[in-house]
């Protein structure tokens, strides 16, 4: 087989059934550099701007919103982490733990971001949207759910899945009933600064941040999941033109050249198998199991460990 390993350019290049991810990839680097320049930026701004608003600066840290971004920050930085990692391995793949941990931070945003347009605007108006509180209202938002959306859609996600990202939302709403309504201020617990239990009924208040948590989370599980659909399908369209006119050997040699590009970007001990791509390959193909095809592909991968010619000697 004529693999042509010598130019690293040319397997890269004919690595076409791979690189559909690669937009993907570079969205997901972008956004998470915005999103944490964004959180920093308007944390730093809060801050300031909450010396003048409340009479003690640390009940700024114990806002829904505060924390929200918070939680975003580090999100972020944990999916930088792996956009980094893609980019140099030219394949992107996140964890599930990761997928969920982005989706509960996505859901905390989105009902901030909710929460204000419906409830907060129409009562204090524009400047529940304007200055630092547009980042942390709006602007941080959307792009965290730009990049769940569009970065984090590899896989369906299950109901029971989507109540273990709301956790992190009842653990804050639960923590505020106890120190606002069970506590009090007075007795050094907070200040009700939603107004909710000097407004309503504490069951209605109890009732009411169930059914924000749920059907916030219901929206973000569907959006989810037709996104993944949709990405799904435009995988199996690019497999279905990669493979377009292309025999037994020009598959094989394709999967092994892929392979081999996998030792320009990766430790030998750190190779990951292309499981969907080469799954739906197989199914296109009648002349290869996945088995044969993984085979193949690990095949490339260690290429130049097996021949002794290892880049780390």
């Amino acid at each position: 087989m004529d693999t042509k390993s010598d130019s690293e350019e040319f397997i890269l290049s004919n690595a076409n059934i791979f690189q559909s991810d690669r937009l993907r990839n570079v969205l997901a680097l972008l956004l998470c550099v915005v999103i944490i320049v964004a959180v920093l930026v308007s944390q730093v701004q809060g801050v300031l701007r909450a010396k003048s608003i409340y009479e003690h600066e640390e009940s700024y840290f114990r806002l829904f919103t505060t924390l929200s971004n918070i939680f975003a920050l580090l999100c972020n930085l944990v999916m930088l982490s792996y956009a980094i990692d893609g980019l140099r391995k030219k394949r992107f793949k996140l964890p599930k733990w990761v997928v969920l941990v982005y989706f509960s931070g996505t859901l905390c945003l989105f009902i901030t971001m909710l929460v204000t347009l419906i409830f907060i605007l129409p009562v204090r108006g524009t400047v529940a949207v304007t200055g630092v509180l547009f980042w942390q209202h709006i602007f941080i938002p959307v792009c965290t759910l730009l990049m769940f959306v569009f970065t984090c859609n590899e896989r369906m996600l299950k109901l029971n899945e989507m109540i273990l990202t709301t956790i992190p939302y009842f653990i804050y709403s639960i923590l505020y009933g106890v120190l606002v309504k069970l506590v009090g201020a007075e007795n050094g617990g907070w200040y009700d600064e939603y107004q909710l239990f000097s407004r309503f009924n504490w069951y209605v208040v109890v009732l009411f941040c169930a059914l924000v948590g749920f059907l916030t989370a219901g929206i973000l599980l569907l959006i989810h999941n037709v996104s993944t659909q949709i990405r799904y399908k435009n995988l199996i369209n690019c497999i279905n033109k990669s493979l377009e006119g292309k025999d037994k050997e020009s598959i094989e040699t394709e999967v092994f050249e892929h392979g081999i590009s996998q030792q320009f970007r990766s430790d030998r001990f750190d190779i990951t198998i292309p499981i969907d791509e080469l799954k739906l390959i197989s199914e296109k193909s009648d002349d290869y199991s996945l088995e044969q095809l993984a085979e193949i592909y690990v095949k490339g991968a260690m290429k130049e460990f097996i021949e002794g010619k290892d880049r780390e000697q």
